[in-house]
């Protein structure tokens, strides 16, 4: 199994990976009058918008490299206190922190879905569900970058804490 690990090369040299158009996905993101401008895509996570389908999914992620927000190794000052408030089964204590974190940049897979469990620990499903909805969406585009058996179909991805997850759920199976 290949996974491509994609960070600021995208944004330095036009191109396009295994099957991800970053010149298509940069022109789009930057264009005030496209339906998939980052700043109204980020705006519609922030309202809990339960409309976006997996093209808005796809610029969300990939989009992110054009970002400032974008960090692919950066950590954020409150992860540690969410991952020991999740750990310790505190989920409103560490929605807290998820929610700092979400703020900083939504585009965070295993943080999307680790708030889905915590919401869904506290009865609040509809916004488990949303969360859970991110995490899906975000992965799905993943999975639809490649196939991951060769180099050429590489899954494509932006973080390396990505990277690790698809390869543990790859290889797990």
């Amino acid at each position: 199994m290949f996974i491509l690990f994609m960070m600021l090369i995208a944004v330095v040299h036009a191109q396009s990976i295994s099957n991800v158009d970053f010149d298509e996905i940069h022109s789009q993101v930057s264009d005030s009058n496209s339906s998939f401008y980052y700043p109204d895509l980020l705006n519609r996570i922030a309202k809990f918008d339960t409309t976006q389908n997996d093209l808005h999914f796809k610029y969300l992620y990939y989009g992110n490299v054009f970002q400032d927000m974008y960090k692919p190794y950066g950590k954020n000052p409150h992860d540690d206190l969410f991952q020991q408030f999740y750990n310790q089964r505190k989920f409103s204590k560490a929605i807290e922190h998820g929610r700092q974190i979400m703020a900083d940049n939504p585009v965070n897979i295993r943080l999307a879905h680790k708030m889905a469990v915590c919401y869904r620990s506290i009865d609040m499903i509809d916004t488990a569900r949303f969360y859970y909805n991110l995490y899906t969406g975000y992965m799905k585009t993943i999975y639809s970058s490649g196939d991951g058996l060769q180099s050429i179909s590489s899954y494509v991805v932006i973080k390396v804490d990505d990277e690790y997850m698809i390869f543990q759920i790859v290889s797990s199976k």
